[in-house]
């Protein structure tokens, strides 16, 4: 098996790529592995893509010029648990996530953990917040 090293998108406070070991599958086509960058269990990083997610690469310009392979696409979601809640976070705290009833409807279970994430004083990134407050309007 040969391993590389791809970057992934990260919300750490701010935007970043940081390099993740992935297995080439075909083509522009990788899985990820497991990488100690996904060892941090704090809510302040959101990842993109996560071990097993089977993604594509695409070229990508940095803010220094240069250009590099990243994963933009999802193929595939892992079968990890929570991988569509952390989808769903790190989509709503870029404001990627739609507004309207059917999106409310499809997140409900995620609206509803994240507020009580919140209760609890777990940090949550305030664009998450505010997408959580408009879809959880749509729901009453």
């Amino acid at each position: 098996m040969t391993t590389e090293k791809i970057h992934v998108r990260l919300i750490d406070g701010t935007e970043v790529f940081v390099p993740i070991n992935a297995r080439h599958i075909d083509g522009n086509r990788y899985e990820l592995l497991d990488d100690k960058e996904y060892e941090y269990e704090d809510s302040n990083y959101l990842f993109e893509f996560y071990p097993e997610d089977i993604i594509e690469l695409r070229q990508h310009k940095f803010s220094d010029g240069n250009v590099r392979q990243v994963a933009k696409e999802l193929i595939q979601l892992s079968t990890r648990t929570d991988r569509e809640y952390l989808e769903f976070k790190f989509r709503a705290t870029l404001g990627e996530i739609p507004i309207n009833k059917m999106t409310a409807d499809k997140y409900r279970k995620d609206i509803e953990r994240i507020k009580k994430e919140k209760k609890t004083g777990q940090f949550i990134y305030p664009s998450l917040l505010e997408t959580v407050e408009k879809l959880d309007e749509l729901n009453k």
